[in-house]
């Protein structure tokens, strides 16, 4: 009996997009962001050291405790709501790992831009290195656009929702009849 009910009802497969979702935001909203608050973390420490900041050609003075404690929690955010979703079959699950995504990809764009909008600090001169800090702001919020649309789009997909579900409705059966023609 179980033989042939899950013949003629399979359970759904995690679609390959929703894998490829999950990793680029892992990427994009846990490891890169980890990544720089550890590295600015580790030279804010070495050039504290140093007793001459000038003497190094740093000033670290301008970095803000309060960005860095935004990008932690919206890293923990997403990676417990990103393990959940890799985890954990629910469709609560699904659409919280979507929230977390669309508002993380929210939040970053507009500190990108609003930090981008800042006027350039003359007592420091002006050199090309600013101009190519934007252009990099801009490349960043473009990518971030671009994963969290990808990342609600995959999530909404018909073959995500059957996945988070467990099993396929008859609208499912009639698309996957309609696009591979089985």
């Amino acid at each position: 009996m179980s033989e042939s009910s899950s013949i003629t009802n399979p359970k759904p497969h995690r679609p390959f997009g929703v894998s490829l979702a999950i990793l680029l935001s892992f990427m994009i909203f846990v490891v890169i962001p980890m990544a720089v608050v550890i590295f600015f973390g580790a030279t804010n420490e070495l050039f504290y050291r140093i007793e001459n900041q000038a003497m190094a050609g740093v000033d670290v003075s301008g970095l803000e405790f309060d960005s860095f404690i935004g990008a932690v929690a919206i890293a923990i955010a997403v990676l417990v709501f990103g393990v959940a979703a890799w985890r954990v079959r629910s469709e609560w699950v699904r659409r919280l790992f979507t929230a977390t995504v669309l508002v993380s990809g929210f939040v970053a764009v507009v500190a990108l831009l609003m930090a981008g909008q800042g006027a350039p600090n003359l007592e420091n001169g002006i050199d090309s290195m600013s101009a190519a800090t934007q252009d990099n702001a801009l490349i960043f919020v473009a990518v971030i656009a671009i994963v969290t649309a990808f990342v609600v789009w995959m999530m909404q997909r018909w073959s995500a929702k059957a996945f988070y579900r467990g099993y396929y409705t008859q609208d499912d059966y009639a698309h996957i009849q309609k696009t591979y023609g089985e």
